[in-house]
């Protein structure tokens, strides 16, 4: 339930990041990515799909490219290509904390906990006030006998961003309602 959470919230971080680096109204791969989180953000999958898969045509080394188009194909289950969109955002920039932490999502999901624990602790390396890679550490961390460590983490990431525990309360109960 909380892995939902956390693909919405890096969404947000990832149309931030964007605008931060001068996306906007532009034409050619600019304006397909711009054009593509628009429709990501209203829901037209297959239309940001085919927009971003464009950035990429024009733009192979274009990160939030792959990233977003990442987050279209694990929003539909495709898990393995999602993987395989992280890894290429990764290989243009292996610091890209956003696609560390959806990946380690990922690998977690996939029983790889070795992996995912690695991954996390790049993302929060990468961008130490990562509030949500400290919380699913964390979490990662009590599961596999490392609570003590997992419950300082929980503990930093509320304490970073207190409305955390909040929409990680919202998303349960919106996952187990609407089942």
């Amino acid at each position: 339930m909380i892995w939902i959470l956390a693909g919405l919230v890096v969404v947000a971080a990832a149309v931030g990041a964007y605008a931060i680096l001068g996306g906007g109204g532009g034409s050619g791969a600019s304006g397909s990515l711009d054009r593509g989180l628009e429709l990501h953000v209203n829901g037209d999958l297959k239309g940001a799909e085919a927009e971003y898969r464009a950035v990429i045509a024009a733009d192979p080394q274009n990160k939030f490219a792959y990233f977003n188009l990442g987050l279209v194909q694990q929003s539909t289950r495709r898990e393995n290509d999602a993987e395989g969109s992280y890894r290429k955002a990764l290989a243009i920039d292996a610091a890209y904390s956003p696609a560390l932490f959806n990946l380690a999502i990922l690998r977690e999901a996939a029983s790889d906990p070795t992996e995912a624990e690695k991954l996390y602790r790049a993302a929060i390396a990468s961008d130490p006030h990562y509030a949500e890679a400290q919380f699913n550490l964390g979490l990662l961390l009590g599961k596999i006998g490392k609570g003590d460590e997992g419950v300082k983490l929980i503990t930093a990431a509320l304490a970073a961003k207190p409305d955390l525990g909040a929409q990680i309360v919202q998303s349960v109960t919106v996952t187990t309602t609407t089942k």
